[in-house]
């Protein structure tokens, strides 16, 4: 019955069943082929179309290798995912540490705990800032959705995941930080805004340095958040002014310093964040809903309070230049 099959061109396992090896020797010397067999044009055309199926699964490797990845390389689990895990906690805990120390050492230079809380999270801001700067400028193009990191970058030992470690595990020791001081009878300045923020950063973190068990929506994950932190290059600023006004400096000072607060928060922000949330829409197929869902409130919510703040930064700096005051948020 197989051999009335014909002169079509048989997939090579039915092929090496049906037809053993040493029929091919027999065609190559000459010989007439078995019934069923394929010789002469038809082997010929066999044999190109099986250099067309190899050249095209080539190609899709080199594709995979440029930014896609394979379906089997999707489904496979992270040989290390228990490592990764592991050295991300270990990350978060070395950032809450090292802000820790770096908090006390500055609150026992200056004594003020305002003006120290400034300078630790200008120092945040600065690192999380550059590293997001970095990984904007490396995005590459992706069909799936629109820009991504490249994957050494969105990797689980790459800088980027790194930052978001470290980043989070600051929020985490001002949660401490905060919650010690209010078992004591402080309260510390915008206590209560600041345990909201890090609740609500904690949602959008802990995801994109977790979530690990598809590559295609880790890396989707990791690319947006990557993006979306370069708002933390607007703190810098904010920060600055706060420390400027303490310091008594001159009412022009103050106004070329929000100038520059609302130059960055305009780019950080208003502009930055709709081209996150336009990246994430794009990667949405490759998204759990769930954390779809959660991660679109956080950004829809998070453009509608900066679009309030912008407002506000913009009445501050239209005031006389004799009362400018510190933005506070």
């Amino acid at each position: 019955a197989l051999a009335a099959v014909g002169p079509s061109c048989p997939t090579p396992l039915l092929h090496g069943l049906v037809f053993p090896p040493w029929e091919a020797m027999g065609t190559a010397a000459g010989e007439l082929a078995p019934r069923g067999h394929i010789g002469g044009p038809q082997a010929e055309e066999c044999a190109n179309q099986v250099r067309l199926e190899n050249k095209t699964t080539q190609e899709d490797d080199r594709f995979v290798a440029a930014g896609e990845l394979s379906e089997e390389e999707d489904e496979e689990p992270e040989p290390s995912q228990d490592a990764a895990r592991s050295s991300h906690c270990w990350s978060i805990a070395t950032g809450a540490v090292v802000s820790t120390v770096a908090y006390g050492a500055l609150y026992a230079a200056t004594g003020d705990s305002t003006t120290t809380e400034d300078m630790v999270d200008l120092a945040h801001s600065a690192y999380t800032s550059s590293v997001a700067l970095s990984g904007i400028a490396s995005l590459e193009r992706h069909g799936a959705h629109a820009v991504a990191l490249p994957r050494h970058a969105a990797g689980e030992s790459g800088a980027v995941v790194r930052m978001f470690c470290h980043s989070i595990g600051y929020f985490f020791a001002d949660v401490l930080l905060i919650s010690s001081s209010l078992l004591t009878g402080q309260r510390p300045n915008l206590w209560e805004g600041r345990l909201a923020h890090h609740a609500i950063q904690a949602c959008a973190n802990l995801p994109p340095i977790f979530q690990t068990r598809s590559k295609k929506e880790s890396l989707a994950l990791r690319s947006v958040l990557c993006i979306a932190y370069f708002a933390e290059f607007s703190n810098l600023f904010l920060r600055l002014s706060n420390m400027m006004r303490r310091n008594m400096a001159s009412a022009r000072a103050l106004k070329a310093m929000n100038v520059g607060l609302v130059l960055s928060f305009a780019a950080s922000r208003m502009i930055n964040f709709p081209f996150a949330i336009f990246v994430f829409l794009k990667a949405r197929p490759l998204v759990s809903p769930n954390i779809f869902r959660l991660i679109l409130s956080i950004q829809a919510s998070g453009y509608a309070l900066n679009l309030l703040w912008f407002v506000k930064i913009i009445k501050i700096l239209m005031k006389p230049d004799g009362g400018v005051p510190s933005i506070e948020c």
